[in-house]
């Protein structure tokens, strides 16, 4: 049984970095079979090229071929016809592609996938159509990026035979698992005897339940999908179970647009995952993650129709029969605007529903998308904000050479890659956190500490990698059980708090800040935040001045509690962000949090705020506190600094992080050699991992 976890990779395949980040230098150069033809002096150069390629033992074309060879060209590929695959003993021998050979229909999909370890080589997939020339390059569907797994799913707009190739990269060689069906969607597109599963994504062979026995029994395939009444409001479904050879089906029939939220509690020592599938076996939604507990499904604003959902049990080794409860919230409601669709491939309202955008045909640079494959060849489906409305087809680039065919397009370097862009002419031709220039037509980046930095009606939103405020017009979003504070989601809504408070019972969620005032009577004060919370979530701490300088954060992955210590303060206001990093969930989390305090001033002679991280390298005697040196953008290269504001436009960044207590803290800049550092006086390259580098003194 192929479990959820394992389908998810095929809907991700639609993501922009999949599409994005091919390994390929050029996508019109693909490495085509060189070797089907010539064996070789290897063991099996005497045997005929239209061997038997279903023999119980392989041809060998190399230690580690599989059972299925010789199937290294269309002549010998392996035929399934209509038939699903599931296997994990496959492999690529070096100078050999895998083919499989698949019938399908019109309208079904062909899905396919892979997995393997890049420590014995890249493989990639191809679809490649029957008729016509058959090589790589004239693929219909491909999956070539650096990811371990790489997956597919082509919609058939003609009936005919397929080829699915597996390529080793420049020749690689490794052992993969793979899966391979042509999807139904009800048993009246199966033969005689076989029933359709949209887990295993083909017609399977009904076998009645060995084992996770209980009342809604026998409900293992969607065409036995046990019904869930969604007249009532709110239901718990006890009793149940569940267990490796058992999948349990619901089915919901809604006749007008609904919003459901699932909560399944089991065993903490178990994992079971929920997916939801449309009537076509389509997996639109997923919750399998590896420790949520409970695991928790919200499908908001369904269109009108049929909805399976499915729990799935991943095996852990303890046994077999799981038992589990379901809470199944049902509330009839519509979307107004495309905004309110935050399901990817579910972005566009109609008629009060959430659905898919699907075109005519492939858009081209700048167009329309919701998902990769609404893009032509070589472009992925850049998303912005909840809603199709800032979707594009782009690509990666370099240069705004390499966006001549966008209009008046243009190279925008993001956070840690680059796009293309059309010219914009306000806002919401820009992604999130990014504002129009009218007189130049380029998307930049509105930079604010706080809210009072940015205009009317907009406020100043802190991104999650790098915590860097930007202004933006875009509401924030809340959560189902928001608490009492709300709203709190900026500097300028904060909730004061007074030292020694305790607050229980808040609520926090993805792209929903908590933000707390807190008044510090006392020079030299060191303020303790700590922030508690009971689930598998991961939630960051942060304190900043009333200017919006950060003085304290606490933002380990694994630490619960978070204890933020922002040390050596000056009398007056500080804020605490309380974010919800973003994971596999977007499940709200309730917390705890406390503020404490302790005097501790810093002198001139003694060294503390050198230690302080952030940084912050000047003590006041006066006052006891440690505060931001004030370079003003007049800092040379390898002056002293303790922020990128401190230094002039030569510097790429102030050196703030490893080792500026042993004054290092210098206005600095990237390298990849020491040649790069004759500028930086007193410098040499030093590397810190993954290629960065910088020029700091030995």
């Amino acid at each position: 049984m192929i479990a959820i976890r394992r389908l998810a990779a095929t809907a991700a395949v639609f993501a922009l970095v999949a599409a994005c980040n091919d390994e390929r230098p050029n996508d019109d150069i693909l490495p085509t079979d060189t070797g089907a033809d010539d064996v070789g002096a290897d063991a099996s150069a005497d045997a005929s090229a239209d061997a038997n390629p279903q023999l119980d033992v392989g041809l060998t074309t190399c230690s580690g071929e599989d059972q299925l060879s010789y199937n290294h060209d269309a002549d010998t590929a392996t035929d399934l016809g209509g038939a699903a695959l599931d296997r994990d003993d496959l492999y690529v021998c070096e100078g050999f592609d895998d083919w499989y050979r698949i019938d399908a229909e019109a309208g079904q999909r062909i899905r396919a996938s892979i997995s393997f370890s890049h420590r014995e080589g890249d493989l990639d997939l191809y679809l490649l159509p029957g008729s016509g020339t058959l090589e790589l390059d004239s693929a219909v569907a491909q999956s070539a990026t650096q990811e371990d797994e790489e997956a597919f799913a082509y919609e058939v707009a003609r009936a005919g035979t397929y080829y699915v190739v597996v390529d080793g990269f420049e020749d690689a060689s490794a052992a993969y698992a793979m899966t391979l069906a042509v999807s139904c969607a009800s048993d009246a597109d199966c033969a005689d005897g076989l029933a359709c599963s949209y887990l295993d994504g083909g017609c399977i062979e009904p076998l009645p339940p060995i084992c996770g026995d209980d009342a809604d029994e026998v409900n293992d395939l969607p065409s036995s999908a046990t019904v869930v009444d969604v007249t009532i409001d709110e239901q718990v479904l006890t009793g149940l179970a569940v267990c490796e050879d058992d999948d349990d089906w619901r089915v919901f029939e809604l006749t007008e647009p609904t919003s459901i939220e699932v909560i399944l509690s089991f065993d903490r020592d178990r994992d079971l995952n929920m997916g939801l599938f449309d009537d076509e076996g389509r997996l639109v939604q997923v919750a399998a993650t590896t420790d949520q507990q409970p695991e928790v499904l919200r499908m908001p604003y369904l269109p009108v129709g049929t909805w399976y959902l499915v729990v799935d049990h991943n095996p852990t080794g303890l046994g077999n029969d799981v038992p589990y409860t379901l809470e199944v919230f049902v509330e009839a409601e519509s979307c107004s605007s495309n905004s309110d669709c935050t399901s990817n491939g579910r972005q566009q309202c109609v008629d009060g529903g959430c659905v898919p955008y699907t075109p005519d045909e492939p858009a081209g640079p700048g167009g329309l998308c919701d998902a990769t494959n609404d893009c032509e060849d070589g472009l992925g489906c850049f998303q912005g904000e909840p809603g199709i409305d800032d979707n594009f087809c782009t690509t990666n680039c370099e240069s705004n050479a390499d966006c001549a065919g966008f209009d008046d397009g243009y190279c925008l370097d993001m956070f840690q890659t680059a796009l293309c862009f059309d010219a914009c002419s306000n806002d919401d031709d820009c992604p999130s956190l990014w504002a129009c220039d009218t007189g130049s037509g380029r998307c930049e980046l509105f930079g604010c500490a706080t809210d009072a930095d940015c205009a009317d009606g907009q406020l100043c939103h802190r991104s999650e990698q790098q915590n860097a405020g930007f202004c933006t017009s875009t509401a924030f979003a809340g959560c189902a059980e928001d608490d009492e504070f709300e709203p709190n989601d900026t500097n300028g809504s904060a909730e004061l708090l007074e030292l020694g408070d305790e607050v229980r019972g808040l609520v926090i969620c993805d792209d929903n800040d908590d933000w707390f005032a807190v008044e510090v009577a006392e020079n030299g004060t060191t303020l303790e935040v700590e922030v508690e919370w009971d689930s598998s979530a991961d939630v960051d701490v942060y304190v900043f001045d009333a200017d919006g300088n950060t003085v304290g954060a606490a933002t380990e992955p694994d630490a619960n509690p978070e204890v933020a210590v922002a040390s050596y303060l000056a009398a007056g206001t500080y804020y605490v962000r309380v974010n919800q990093f973003p994971g596999d969930s977007d499940v709200a989390t309730v917390y705890d949090i406390s503020i404490g305090a302790s005097s501790d001033a810093c002198t001139t002679d003694g060294g503390e705020c050198l230690g302080l991280n952030p940084l912050r390298i000047v003590c006041d005697d006066d006052s006891g506190a440690c505060e931001f040196f004030d370079g003003d953008g007049s800092v040379e290269l390898g002056g002293t600094c303790d922020s990128a504001d401190d230094c002039d436009a030569d510097a790429d960044f102030c050196w703030a992080f490893e080792l500026a207590s042993e004054g290092r803290n210098i206005c600095t800049r990237r390298c990849g050699g020491d040649d790069n550092c004759s500028d930086v006086p007193g410098t040499v390259c030093q590397i810190f991992g993954r290629g960065f580098g910088a020029c700091l003194p030995e």
